[in-house]
This record gives C-alpha cells, sequence and structure tokens, in this order.
C-alpha cells in the first residue's frame, strides 16, 4: 500500500503538563503526565532531581540550608541536619556544631540571615531544640536572650521574629515572639503576639521585603508590617486559602512567594491576595504526595530560569523522592 505524500507535523508537547483534564480533552502541545521531565525554551528535558553531594558531610540526613554571602562578601553555604551543622569551606565540609540537635527526620532546620553593624549572624531553628546563633567563626551556640523552641524564623524591620513557638514545654501554635530592635538577644513575653483568630497554626514566617513579612497558616495568610508604635509591628489577616505544607517548602520568587498548600495546589502570594495558579497539576499533586510526611516538602527558586522547583516524598511508602517545576510566566514580572 502507497504511504501517501501528504507530511503531517507532530509538534513536541513542550507545553508543559495537564493533569486538571481527562486524557481525551487534553488539548495538543500539552503533556498528560511524565517523570523528571520538565518544559523549557520550546524543548523537553530531563529534570535532574536531587543527586548526592561528592562528600557526604554527615551521615545524618540533611533537614534544611542556606546560602549567604556575609559582611565581608564572602559566600557562604550551611546546612543543618538532624543532629547538628555544617559549613562548607575550603572544598570540604566542616562540622560547626555546638550542641547537638535532636530533631527527627520530620523536623525541618530553618536558617535566616541576620546582617547589622559589621557582622552578619545567622539564625536557624528546628521546632525541637532552642534557637541556635552563628557568627561566621567556632560553632553554632544557643541564642542568647532565652528565646523559645519556634518552628520557623525570619528578619523584617530589624527584628528577628519567631514563629509557632514553645514556650516552657507548651506548644503556642499561633504565636509569634519579636526580638528587639537590632538584638537578637533581646526576647520578652512582652513581644509576643498570638494570632488564634483563624483557629488554625503557623507553618512558616518569611520576609516579603526590608518591612513587612508574611505569616502563613494552616488555612491562612497574614502579614506583619512594620511600625513605630507600642508594639513593633501590625498584624492584619490577608486571605483564607490554603497554607503550606511545610516552612521550607514557602519559595521567594522575585516579588512573590509561592508554596504548595495543603489541598495540593500552587499558590501565589503578594502581601495583599493570596491566589491559587496551580490548577493544571493540582490533581498530580495530590495523587503522587505521600501526605503523612507532608512537611518534608521543600522547594528553591532557580532564578537563571526562572524557575520554582519542588521535593517531596512520593506513593503511599513515601519514597522516592520526586516533585515539580513550576515555570514563572512572564506576565508575572512587573
Amino acid at each position: 500500500m502507497p504511504r501517501g505524500t501528504v507530511r503531517i507535523s507532530l509538534d513536541p508537547p513542550t507545553r508543559g503538563v495537564r493533569s486538571d483534564l481527562p486524557k481525551h480533552l487534553i488539548p495538543d502541545g500539552f503533556l498528560s503526565g511524565g517523570q523528571n521531565v520538565l518544559c523549557r525554551d520550546g524543548e523537553i528535558l530531563i529534570r535532574p532531581g536531587q543527586i548526592p553531594v561528592t562528600t557526604a558531610p554527615s551521615s545524618d540526613r540533611v533537614m534544611g540550608g542556606l546560602f549567604y554571602e556575609d559582611h565581608t562578601q564572602t559566600e557562604r553555604t550551611l546546612i543543618g541536619t538532624t543532629a547538628g551543622f555544617h559549613l562548607y569551606s575550603g572544598g570540604t565540609w566542616a562540622s560547626v556544631t555546638g550542641s547537638a540537635l535532636t530533631g527527627g527526620n520530620g523536623d525541618q532546620v530553618r536558617f535566616t540571615a541576620f546582617p547589622f553593624a559589621n557582622s552578619t549572624r545567622i539564625i536557624a531553628v528546628n521546632d525541637v531544640n532552642v534557637p541556635q546563633v552563628y557568627t561566621g567563626t567556632g560553632n553554632f551556640a544557643a541564642l542568647a536572650g532565652s528565646p523559645p523552641i519556634a518552628k520557623d524564623v525570619t528578619v523584617a524591620f530589624e527584628r528577628v521574629i519567631l514563629g509557632n513557638v514553645t514556650v516552657g514545654g507548651t506548644r503556642q501554635s499561633s504565636s509569634l515572639w519579636v526580638s528587639g530592635f537590632q538584638d537578637t538577644t533581646a526576647w520578652s513575653a512582652l513581644r509576643e503576639v498570638n494570632l488564634p483568630d483563624a483557629k488554625d497554626s503557623i507553618v512558616a514566617v518569611r520576609s516579603l521585603n526590608p518591612q513587612v513579612f508574611a505569616i502563613y497558616k494552616d488555612w491562612s495568610q497574614w502579614v506583619g508590617i512594620g511600625t513605630g508604635g507600642l508594639f513593633p509591628f501590625v498584624l492584619e489577616k490577608r486571605d483564607h486559602q490554603a497554607g503550606p505544607v511545610s516552612p521550607a517548602c514557602v519559595v521567594q520568587a522575585e516579588n512573590y512567594h509561592y508554596y504548595i498548600g495543603q489541598d495540593g495546589n500552587i499558590y501565589r502570594f503578594d502581601g495583599d491576595k493570596c491566589v491559587a495558579i496551580g490548577g493544571t497539576v493540582k490533581r498530580l499533586i495530590q495523587g503522587d504526595m505521600y501526605w503523612v510526611n507532608r512537611g518534608r516538602t521543600h522547594g528553591f527558586f532557580d532564578p537563571l530560569n526562572r524557575e520554582v522547583w519542588w521535593f517531596w516524598e512520593s506513593g503511599l511508602s513515601g519514597n522516592p523522592t520526586v516533585g515539580i517545576t513550576y515555570r514563572l510566566p512572564y506576565e508575572d514580572v512587573p
């Protein structure tokens, strides 16, 4: 039989994934599913995923990390494990642990940098041990001033903010503690504020700009705005959407925060309104994530390609670790 002479162009599906429609209704140019692939600049590429560090810093599980530039313009990389802290310097990892941490595989280590004067202090929390501080030399040590144990930490208005705290052995999941002005060692219950109105717990706190920070609860979004009043911040509830699945899944990308919500959707928050933007992949996330361990989800922003990458535990057994890549559309740029 003759094969014919009419050539039909078959364009590769490079427009991303659609999991919100039955397969026979998915428009041309979209994938119905995929594993370890991403669509970038009209091509389908292999998504590298996670790879082992060439020289493992520790046999303990890595629970968080921070790359930053200190006041001397020295680039540094820190990681926190279930047992301590490690610094990447001179091509090798060195332990900078003071007192050992006692967190488990579900206790993310969260970092924030607090630069002032001629120093840069790194504050770390893990929801189990007292907050720790690193000054760039020596080891981490307990943060002075007896601040409470906290789930997450950020810096705004030249103050350190701790979110979802444990005071005297009692969990206060809707409470924030605020440090003194330009002082990481000044802590007082007089600068504690409780946000019980939405009847949910604080999951993450993250700076939006030098004056404002976001508070993400299980099912609501708030902002703290710096003020010269009696209390250093005015707290306002801005929206009532699903909150993030973990502290580390909230990613700063350009002028927005992006995160995976507790309903499996992807959300964007600008400090005013929280918008669900992951409708086309919501079903994929819902069906793939191992929700028992959703609190281990983490993400990061690749500014070169304008992509947010998330990783989570997959399947009924919680193995292996997979995820999704969200490419910022150009209309997101102000």
